[in-house]
């Protein structure tokens, strides 16, 4: 059972881990563009651009297994399928935030 704890504990810190992108990935995405001032949507089109590049980056490279014999005890994490979901959310904002910036005569 020791070995089983073990294993439940890193999963539950590698599922946290990833959490922490999509607290960031929701903040950006709840911030009203539309009442910023040209710097503050000139920053934020480029922190939607690191997002991104961060969300594409985690996708590719996130997929712990890990399985234990003698019994159906199996733990994992994975990130793949949703990830790229808020990936191109991201890149949905991003492109709205490029409308408006073109629209303000800015570019980025």
């Amino acid at each position: 059972m020791t070995a089983v704890k073990l294993f439940a504990t890193l999963a539950l810190i590698l599922i946290v881990g990833c959490a922490g992108f999509g607290n960031r990935t929701h903040d950006l995405l709840a911030r009203d563009y539309h009442a910023m001032d040209d710097q503050e949507i000139l920053t934020y089109y480029y922190q939607l651009d690191d997002q991104i590049a961060r969300e594409e980056r985690a996708v590719t490279g996130a997929s712990v297994g890990v399985g234990v014999g003698r019994g159906p005890v199996h733990i994992g994490a994975r990130q793949g399928v949703a990830g790229v979901r808020v990936a191109e959310d991201l890149r949905n904002r991003r492109s709205e935030v490029r409308a408006e910036l073109a629209q303000r005569g800015l570019s980025p």
